[in-house]
């Protein structure tokens, strides 16, 4: 890619860096992760990976990029042990966006969790990126063939592989619960979002919750999860831990209230169905 080029690039995510007043690095981190997901949607790649946790919420809701984010994949269980060399494919390959990827170190923290670390490179300036893969047990599931949208409105949308959204929700409710009163806000938004979100059809989210607790070895529990009571969201210690996690996120602009209400007359009754698919 010629000089001028990065020059483009990088003063294009200068200019989005000052709009969304956030760190160039912070916005040049998004674009890295957004340009990796480019590359694994195609060139013989696109088996390989699916989308999970923010990357598919991201995809399935659109909107602006997340200012708090994690890179989650998932890849087949019997590619799972070399999904290091799977990765160190994609990030060969070569695009007209100056970016430049290697692989440089690959951790395994839990049998069922590896994470790689990339660098990418945008002429000098490096980016450094962890991407945390999980083995997909039910990856017979339809994937969902996503748009997944340029932060630079000069490079065009991909199109990669994504899990259910009935899986992701699926995971946040198992959060929920497994959080109790401790809920994170960030599960709570999540969830909110997608449960907004329109065109997705939660037909399955019994089977995918049930599915979920059988997994984590837990029953299905008699109460609704203690964030959806409405004694949660009224409490003072909580409202503030949700002011400041909107501040920060900038993604939900509703009262707590609102969204716990909202789960609640969703997730309740899929908990209550989820009993009878044990």
């Amino acid at each position: 890619m010629s000089g001028q080029r990065l020059g483009e690039v990088r003063q294009a995510l200068a200019r989005r860096a000052l709009d969304r007043r956030e760190q160039f690095g912070a916005t040049m981190a998004w674009f890295c992760m957004e340009r990796l997901v480019c590359r694994m949607s195609g060139h013989g790649h696109r088996d390989k990976f699916l989308l999970g946790g923010d990357l598919l919420l991201f995809a399935i809701c659109g909107g602006e990029a997340p200012y708090e984010w994690e890179a989650e994949l998932r890849c087949r269980p019997e590619e799972f042990q070399a999904v290091d060399g799977a990765m160190a494919a994609v990030c060969e390959v070569t695009l007209d966006d100056g970016l430049v990827f290697e692989l440089t170190a690959k951790d395994e923290p839990a049998a069922d969790l590896v994470a790689l670390s990339i660098v990418a490179r945008l002429g000098p300036n490096p980016c450094p990126l962890t991407i945390l893969v999980r083995p997909e047990v039910p990856f017979a599931a339809p994937p969902t063939d996503l748009p997944f949208a340029s932060a630079l409105g000069s490079l065009s949308a991909s199109r990669p592989m994504g899990r259910p959204a009935c899986d992701l929700m699926a995971e946040l409710v198992v959060d929920m619960i497994d959080q109790g009163v401790s809920c994170r806000p960030k599960v709570l938004s999540d969830a909110f979002r997608l449960l907004r979100q329109t065109g997705i059809d939660f037909g399955r989210m019994p089977q995918a919750i049930s599915a979920r607790l059988a997994a984590a070895g837990w029953s299905v529990p008699e109460a609704p999860p203690p964030a959806l009571d409405r004694l949660f969201a009224s409490d003072a210690s909580v409202l503030k831990g949700w002011e400041t996690y909107l501040n920060r996120s900038r993604t939900v602009t509703v009262d707590l209230a609102v969204v716990t209400d909202a789960l609640r007359g969703s997730i309740w009754p899929w908990i209550r169905e989820s009993a009878a698919k044990d």
